[in-house]
């Protein structure tokens, strides 16, 4: 009861980390009786059939509701909420930002500290480290964590606007970057613009771009109107999730399970089926 009180206001606020961490030890107390904790607390917030009590952890919940707060930003629907963190974003490509790699290190913009908590959690959320040719092709040059030009990522409204947006965009089938003189044929973009871009992107990436797999290597598509988590083997479409789906993403990525459970693997060495055991 005491903490769905506290909902509305965390997912206005920007919440400090010792808040979170202090209804949680209240949280724990509770569970406890106030007596010394015998199972860690990141056991208790697993579900019950990975050996845990499903006990709410506060600052997943706010990580969850921050993450919400940018579902609604990106419907296209005209609220007036929207119009300041859209004015302050417009720098970095307006919701187009949402879609990107980004470090929030890196993008050229001051924010006020509660739309830089939204932006740090949503990043944590949504980064990736491409290894693939095919995950490379895929990244957007824009506002990407691994672009820079002066240690800052870019944003170049002009290019995007005529529809150059991603690595493949910029690249030929065997792996090696379109030249200027071809590329300007079609595209108004500046020669220095291109080459530094181009110098931008990780020796790394151009190395898994022309080498011999990665010619042979189907090329897929992300639709860029789809900001998709996946956990494990798991998906998740933000733009139909709800508060449950994004804090089971959170608590998957610290939730832990029972120590004993690796104890008896070890001793026996066998599989334990937690769902009998737990349910």
């Amino acid at each position: 009861f005491g903490i769905s009180k506290l909902l509305y206001s965390c997912g206005n606020m920007n919440v400090p980390e010792t808040f979170s961490k202090q209804v949680n030890s209240r949280i724990v107390d509770f569970v406890w009786n106030y007596s010394i904790p015998k199972v860690k607390r990141t056991t208790l917030i697993q579900t019950t059939e990975n050996g845990g009590l499903n006990m709410p952890d506060m600052t997943i919940i706010c990580k969850s509701l921050k993450v919400l707060w940018v579902k609604r930003l990106l419907e296209e629907d005209p609220l007036q909420w929207k119009v300041i963190p859209l004015y302050y974003l417009q720098r970095v490509g307006g919701r187009f930002l949402f879609k990107c790699n980004y470090d929030i290190r890196t993008l050229s913009i001051n924010l006020p500290p509660v739309y830089k908590s939204i932006l740090q959690i949503w990043s944590e959320l949504m980064q990736t480290s491409p290894q693939t040719a095919n995950e490379i092709r895929n990244e957007f040059l824009w506002n990407n964590r691994y672009i820079l030009i002066n240690c800052k990522s870019v944003w170049w409204k002009n290019w995007h606007d005529q529809g150059l947006n991603k690595i493949s965009n910029i690249l030929k089938p065997d792996g090696a970057f379109i030249q200027y003189s071809e590329l300007s044929q079609k595209f108004k973009i500046d020669h220095w613009s291109y080459i530094s871009l181009v110098d931008a992107i990780p020796n790394d990436w151009k190395k898994i771009l022309k080498s011999t797999t990665s010619m042979h290597e189907p090329v897929t598509m992300t639709h860029v109107g789809n900001n998709n988590v996946t956990i494990g083997q798991s998906s998740v479409q933000i733009e139909k999730a709800m508060h449950r789906d994004i804090y089971n993403i959170f608590r998957e990525k610290v939730a832990i399970s029972p120590t004993v459970e690796n104890k008896i693997r070890k001793r026996f060495s066998v599989e334990i089926n937690t769902s009998l055991i737990y349910s």
